[in-house]
Order: structure tokens, then C-alpha cells, then sequence
């Protein structure tokens, strides 16, 4: 097993938007809230916490693979998610309580966070990727969910990465 290397990594944000459905003049939303489940309101304390994926990619090499300068390029990106949130536009929108104070999804098509991020470290500083703070770097910040108020947490955020 590689040892960790302990360098501290640097993840410098370059910028923090939100990102919303394409097609906001097309046809109105079939549903306009989504109540919660059952289930879903038991482990309430779940919205307290992020589920965190991170998938990591080699650059293709220029020669092999001629379109590679737009490999995970921000604003080609930003316009596929723009396109994907129509069909799915839950995701672009908040929790809130009903009038019974159960909770909800609002789509109200506020948006994905979107954080585009750089870094000069490589992946083998990551070592053998068990968690470190290195790690968590290239995910986007957690929100407060004890301060902040739900209604304005959007329900994905995405971070891009490149060196």
C-alpha cells in the first residue's frame, strides 16, 4: 500500500455559480412540489449531510483524441447540465415545508451549485485515497445546514477540478 503523502493540497476556487434549467419559457412543470416520503421525513437528519462522489479522469492525450482541449471544459459543462436539469428539474430546485410543515421539494428551478476549481497536485498525492482533508478539498464545501436556511441549499452541487 503507496503511503499517503502528506502535502498539503491546494484547491483554489475559481468560481461559484448556480446553474439552471435550459429551457425556462418552455412548457409548465407537471408538479410543481414533490412531497417527501415517508421514509424520507423518518431520517429527516439526513439533510444534514452530503453524499459525496468523486470520479477522477486522465486528460486523453491530444493526439489520440483531437476534441481533448475541451475536456471538462466549465462552460461546455455548465450547458450539458443546463440541458439535463430540464427533464429532471427537481433537482434544480429547494426543500421546504408544506403548510403542515412536512417537507417538500420546491421545483422552483433555482439551480445547482456549480464550482469550477484548479490545482497543481497530481492524483498519486491523493495516495491511497483513504480520507483526508487533501480529499475533501475536491468536493464543493458543505453548507451549514444548522445556520442556513433550507429553502436556499441547493439539493446538487458540482465541482470540476482541472490541473
Amino acid at each position: 500500500m503507496q503511503m499517503m503523502n502528506m502535502n498539503v493540497m491546494e484547491v483554489k476556487v475559481k468560481e461559484r455559480t448556480l446553474v439552471k434549467p435550459a429551457d425556462q419559457n418552455g412548457p409548465p412543470r407537471p408538479i410543481n412540489f414533490i412531497p417527501l416520503s415517508d421514509l424520507d421525513l423518518i431520517y429527516e437528519e439526513m439533510r444534514k449531510r452530503m453524499s459525496t462522489c468523486l470520479y477522477f479522469y486522465n486528460k486523453p492525450n491530444q493526439e489520440e483524441v483531437p476534441t481533448s482541449n475541451h475536456f471538462f471544459d466549465p462552460s461546455l459543462l455548465k450547458k450539458s447540465l443546463a440541458k439535463v436539469l430540464v427533464p429532471f428539474y427537481p433537482i434544480a430546485g429547494r426543500l421546504g415545508h408544506d403548510h403542515n410543515r412536512r417537507l417538500q421539494i420546491n421545483c422552483n428551478d433555482d439551480g445547482v451549485l456549480f464550482v469550477v476549481a484548479e490545482t497543481s497536485s497530481h492524483i498519486h498525492d491523493l495516495g491511497d485515497f483513504t480520507s483526508s482533508s487533501n480529499l475533501s478539498k475536491l468536493s464543493p464545501p458543505a453548507p451549514d445546514y444548522y445556520s442556513t436556511e433550507i429553502s436556499s441549499i441547493p439539493l446538487l452541487a458540482l465541482q470540476v477540478c482541472n490541473r
